[in-house]
């Protein structure tokens, strides 16, 4: 079997993959003795400021450093789904909704905060269209779950914290990288690091891909619809005139151009009686219709500028500054077919948003018994989508439009401190405290145009619906200010055990709907209220064998109030409204092993999150549903990832490494009524295999399998309109095939 999508005449890689490792079985190879678990300490630079070993430290966290990300595939946000527990990543195309442990962001807007906060060299960059982004020359990637109630942003849910590798005052150095695989995929990547001069160092790195669609397609359809091209370039600076003080300066530009977003219907029939369901589309989704124009393009550019100085004393004052400006625009066919007579529906916006911060903060000298941080954090955000192509709902373009300005500024202001004491040797506690206030403001026009004619602007309130001719102008703003904290006791029992729990209470930020409000008793008007969780959570960190084993459980139980999440409020839009209650509970578990025979990385959750008794309207079938013990949104029960490798080493110094790995994602829901079919994203099995060897001249060559077994999952839905015979108003975005290819890496 040959795939015609690939540039050269390779064979399936499952048989090529399985007779490589049975020759380095086979061959005359040594195999890598029984290494313990003896690296470089495992550390995770935590909303602290701080750096610390992640087996003592209190909290629910993953780290991925370099050869982790590289050995589990994990080249993009999204692939963390399957490589830390109780992370999931759901496509809806035009953006990505990022939950831990089920709490993140719902909505795909930007008014809208989200409950995982995400963190590139320190600094937090929202974006309210959450877009993926390649990763690459990576230090590690932190995955923090739970409630986060210290640091500069509210983080309800978790935060993620990207790290860059930094330049180096040591020597010249660095790596190239190139890829290919089907699909034509090509890809280049590589960093140089440069020492100027003893206390001035440079690093730039680079990245570029390009990929074919996964899609075949029929139908009048524009633009490169599913292929990737995306290209990314880095500079970081790194000064140190003295030793007690540091400047550090990190300047990226991303382009990222997906051609648009290759969909179709989720269903092919739904009924209303006696209980809502539908039928669900199990076509093949990468076989699809699309007759319309579509586009997909980011343009992203981020800065960071850090600070430190420390005392004689060892107290350390330390600023952060942060900058993003990001341009994006989208455009999809709204009814995902290729049915003539619905040409012309389409949906288009384009979003620009900028983001400026600063954190100053001061910390105590580290190894004392008493320590302390006290910081401040300043953010403002300024969002629009501009007058004329900021947003269009075409049903059909040019006859019915619904049009949108709009204008969303947001800030934020906190003050936090943390103290922490050793009781004993093996005793500590440690008390945070973080108090927050936000101001949200929306000014929008709304119109809905006949043939293009200019309409009449009126004042707010805006009523629930707008007739041909009419549009609206309102402007509102939300203000919320919040306390929040966290108690927590570590004890380590021996050198090899670590135990913790604490109770803490998060807070995510009131915000506003551009959509009024839109029926049923429960449901709000546009003003969103803040989201509050009081979470309890227990840990134990193990290492066991002497080093060769080491792991991480924990078991928590939150109980969430006024829980924002997002229901459909008409066709192709989508709203926020507060769910009264919601309790989200269960455990997690990581590890990895360093064993004779083979080397072993895993980890898993069980979650289960249900909502508490609310009444809202499905605008679908026009009944009003208690949601009452309703599964949460993107909450799947179980999530687990295994993988195993083997390192044969030779002789002459070389080695050869296969790896394997395995990952599971229960089915989720996406949305608060959980009507089957319609809500459903069915559960997925991904494995993924690699055959890596090692030259001793630095060369590295491997061979690797995403999928393997080609699982058609889908990844996400997106909101369409539905209006073609059958169809449902979601649309399915289907999650990457079988992948295959070469990736050669030259380090200098």
């Amino acid at each position: 079997m040959r795939f015609n999508r690939f540039p050269f005449a390779f064979a399936t890689p499952v048989p090529a993959l399985v007779a490589a490792f049975c020759l380095a079985l086979a061959g005359n190879a040594e195999a890598a003795s029984k290494d313990a678990i003896d690296g470089p300490e495992v550390i995770v630079m935590t909303a602290e400021n701080r750096t610390t070993n992640l087996q003592d430290t209190p909290i629910s966290a993953s780290v991925l450093l370099p050869d982790d990300l590289s050995n589990r595939e994990v080249t993009s946000l999204e692939q963390l789904t399957y490589a830390a527990p109780a992370v999931t990543f759901a496509d809806f195309g035009q953006g990505g909704e990022l939950n831990i442990r089920g709490i993140g962001k719902g909505e795909n807007n930007v008014q809208t905060p989200s409950g995982v906060a995400t963190y590139v060299n320190g600094v937090a960059f929202p974006g309210g269209f959450f877009r993926d982004f390649p990763l690459y020359d990576l230090e590690s990637v932190e995955v923090l779950r739970g409630p986060q109630a210290f640091g500069s942003e509210n983080a309800i849910g978790g935060a993620l914290f990207v790290n860059t590798v930094k330049p180096n005052f040591d020597s010249i150095g660095g790596y190239v990288e190139a890829q290919a695989g089907n699909y034509y995929d090509g890809a280049v990547q590589g960093a140089v690091n440069v020492p100027i001069t003893d206390d001035l160092a440079v690093r730039a790195s680079a990245i570029g891909e390009r990929r074919n669609s996964f899609w075949s397609i029929t139908g009048t359809h524009t633009g490169n619809l599913g292929s990737l091209h995306q290209a990314g370039a880095r500079l970081e600076t790194l000064w140190q005139p003295v030793q007690a003080f540091e400047a550090y300066f990190y300047a990226e530009t991303l382009y990222v151009d997906r051609g648009g977003f290759p969909a179709d219907p989720a269903t092919l029939g739904c009924t209303a009686a006696p209980h809502p369901s539908c039928t669900p589309n199990t076509s093949d989704p990468f076989k699809i219709g699309n007759d319309g124009y579509n586009r997909s393009i980011e343009y992203d550019t981020r800065a960071v500028l850090g600070l430190s100085y420390t005392f004689e004393n060892g107290i350390a004052l330390r600023s952060t500054s942060g900058y993003e400006w990001s341009d994006v625009s989208e455009q999809y066919d709204l009814d995902g077919t290729d049915n003539p007579v619905y040409r012309g529906f389409f949906f288009y916006d384009r979003a620009q948003d900028i983001n400026v911060s600063e954190e100053l903060s001061l910390v105590s000298p580290a190894g004392q018994r008493f320590g302390w941080v006290l910081g401040t954090y300043l953010q403002h955000e300024h969002f629009e989508m501009p007058p004329l192509g900021g947003f269009n709902l075409a049903t059909p373009a040019g006859y019915s439009d619904v049009l949108l300005v709009y204008h969303a500024p947001k800030q934020d202001e906190a003050l936090f401190g943390q103290v922490s004491y050793d009781v004993t040797q093996a005793l500590q506690v440690q008390f945070d405290l973080r108090y927050n206030e936000s101001t949200s403001r929306l000014r929008d026009v709304e119109s809905h145009a006949m043939f293009w004619v200019p309409t009449p602007v009126f004042a707010a309130p805006c009523p629930a619906a707008l007739a041909p001719g009419e549009a609206c102008n309102s402007q509102t703003h939300e203000s919320d200010s919040a306390l929040t904290g966290k108690f927590n006791i570590g004890y380590t029992l021996d050198d090899n055990n670590y135990l913790y729990g604490f109770v803490a209470t998060g807070h995510k930020d009131g915000a506003l709907n551009t959509t009024p409000d839109f029926g049923g008793p429960d449901n709000p008007p546009a003003l969103i209220k803040p989201e509050k969780v009081t979470d309890y959570e227990a840990g134990w960190k193990t290492s066991l064998f002497d080093r060769h084993l080491r792991t991480q459980l924990d078991a928590f139980y939150s109980d969430y109030r006024d829980y924002q999440s997002t229901v459909q409020t008409g066709p192709g839009q989508m709203g926020v409204v507060n769910v009264p209650t919601a309790t989200v509970y269960g455990f997690e578990a990581q590890g990895e092993a360093a064993l004779d025979v083979v080397s072993l990385d895993f980890g898993g959750a069980y979650i289960h999150g249900a909502y508490g008794a609310a009444n809202f309207q499905d605008p679908r079938f026009l009944d009003i549903e208690n949601i009452k013990g309703h599964q949460m949104v993107y909450s799947p029960h179980l999530s687990l990832h295994v993988g195993a490798q083997h390192v044969f080493a030779f002789e002459n110094g070389e080695t050869l490494t296969p790896r394997v790995e395995y990952a599971h994602v229960d089915s989720q829901t996406t949305s608060v009524f959980n009507v089957p079919g319609l809500d459903q994203l069915g559960a997925r099995n991904i494995v993924n295999a690699q055959l890596t060897l090692r030259m001793r001249d630095s060369w590295s060559f491997t061979a690797y399998a995403t999928n393997l077994t080609n699982d058609r999952y889908i990844a996400g839905y997106s909101a369409g309109l539905g209006v073609a015979p059958g169809t449902s108003p979601n649309l399915r975005n289907a999650g990457a095939p079988q992948q295959f290819g070469i990736r050669i890496v030259k380090s200098f």
